[in-house]
């Protein structure tokens, strides 16, 4: 039985300048930091002429990203 490949192209399209985006950031712990991924991901919003849904940044600290259990964060962007 063949395993699925991924196709070599994006799957999606990026939103249009002036959209609305939910964002999430999770980091480990390990090696990681929460404030310079959040200024990260603002200037990457930014350049690309998004702006964030009111409400629409969820963050989880220290969470694992092998599963959803606890990563109340990403329950309530998914629930958004």
């Amino acid at each position: 039985m063949s395993r699925y490949k991924a196709p070599s192209e994006a799957v999606y399209k990026a939103p249009a300048p002036g959209s609305r985006v939910l964002v999430y950031c999770r980091f480990s712990g390990q090696d990681q930091d929460g404030a310079s991924q959040e200024s990260a991901l603002h200037q990457w919003i930014s350049e690309r002429g998004w702006t964030v849904y009111p409400g629409g940044w969820f963050l989880d600290e220290a969470k694992s990203g092998s599963s959803t259990e606890g990563r109340d964060g990403f329950r309530a962007m998914i629930k958004m």
